[in-house]
């Protein structure tokens, strides 16, 4: 009978987060490019020693997330650019910015994807995480699908606001 070997794929944190900085970088600056936006994404991994090793379904959880908060600060940013939703005009034609940051604490990890776009108007921060619910005109799904992958990984996602100066979402992830 011949062996199987298993092999258990695991990544440190920090491995995971310039894995999906770097699969991103390209297409997100090129569409961007393409638009003649002045756009930034950038990447900061504070000092920490992210000993913490994530198996192979644990970080393509951890990359969805990561791939929906890329999603909705680029849609955050078109969205200035194209749709006035009553900001002024002045507004539309700041530079974009993406901003990725991971941090370490004593209990956790914490992975921030700051935007600044159009920011989220206060009627709707209650319902950001809803299943259907966009405030984009798209499917809604992917902040709920976010949230649901956290709640697999006994991780948090949370996001602070602000209409005219853009979001910051954070995942919160267990040492």
């Amino acid at each position: 009978m011949e062996e199987i070997e298993f092999c258990f794929f695991n990544m440190r944190l920090d491995e995971i987060v310039r894995r999906r900085f770097n699969a991103t970088y390209e297409p997100i600056l090129s569409n961007f490019q393409m638009h003649e936006f002045d756009f930034q994404l950038s990447l900061t991994i504070n000092n920490g020693k992210y000993s913490r090793d994530f198996f192979l379904e644990e970080s393509e959880r951890i990359e969805l997330i990561m791939n929906d908060f890329f999603s909705n600060a680029r849609k955050a940013i078109y969205s200035l650019n194209y749709l006035p939703y009553q900001l002024p005009e002045k507004m539309r034609t700041i530079p974009c910015r993406i901003a990725i940051e991971l941090q370490e604490d004593v209990e956790k990890y914490v992975i921030s994807v700051t935007d600044n776009g159009r920011g989220i108007p206060l009627e709707n921060k209650t319902r950001i995480f809803e299943r259907d619910f966009s405030t984009f005109g798209t499917s809604g799904i992917g902040l709920s699908l976010a949230r649901g992958r956290a709640e697999v990984l006994g991780a948090t996602i949370d996001f602070d606001s602000e209409l005219g100066k853009g979001s910051t979402f954070r995942l919160y992830l267990a040492k």
